[in-house]
């Protein structure tokens, strides 16, 4: 379920309740714009691997902008504009998972990058023009418009570090 309640603890009120056509196991933070709120479920849709969702403030409006396939769970995390960007743990190259881009009304779902066999994490971050993130083998940054993917730090060993998981801040 997704739901609200108020800082001091009163006026608990659940938002929506999910079942498994329209999505199942909301996963993630939420991403507010105004009074929508943009999400992800780690099951449900067509195929049952998730769905990108919005859903008004008052509980209103839910509206599944993307159902992805091939165990494509996704995590939404930035907001640009018009523009969602998130993270798969499935789906892409040897289901490896992808980073990718939605408008916030559904329309023109593009792939960023598609990683091999170390998945992504949720929890992008933006900065400028440039996305960062943790995959299972290191840290990267990739453009908004999917150019210049660069590991800025390979991990290598339990030295230093290896399969992070989360987010960056």
């Amino acid at each position: 379920s997704v739901f609200k309640v108020n800082t001091d603890g009163t006026g608990f009120t659940v938002l929506k309740h999910f079942g498994s056509g329209d999505g199942s196991y909301p996963i993630g933070n939420l991403v507010l714009s105004g009074t929508t709120l943009y999400g992800a479920t780690l099951e449900g849709g067509i195929s049952d691997d998730g769905v990108v969702f919005k859903l008004n403030t008052d509980g209103g409006g839910y509206t599944v902008l993307k159902q992805f396939t091939n165990n494509s769970v996704a995590n939404v995390s930035v907001l640009s504009g018009t523009m969602l960007y998130g993270t798969t743990d499935g789906g892409g190259v040897s289901n490896g998972g992808t980073i990718f881009k939605l408008n916030t009304d559904g329309s023109s779902h593009t792939v960023l990058k598609q990683f091999t066999n170390s998945g992504c994490e949720p929890g992008l971050i933006l900065s400028g023009m440039a996305l960062y993130g943790a995959a299972g083998s290191g840290v990267f940054k990739v453009n908004t418009d999917g150019s210049s993917y660069t590991v800025l730090k390979q991990f290598t060993n339990s030295s230093d570090g290896s399969a992070p998981l989360g987010g960056l801040v």
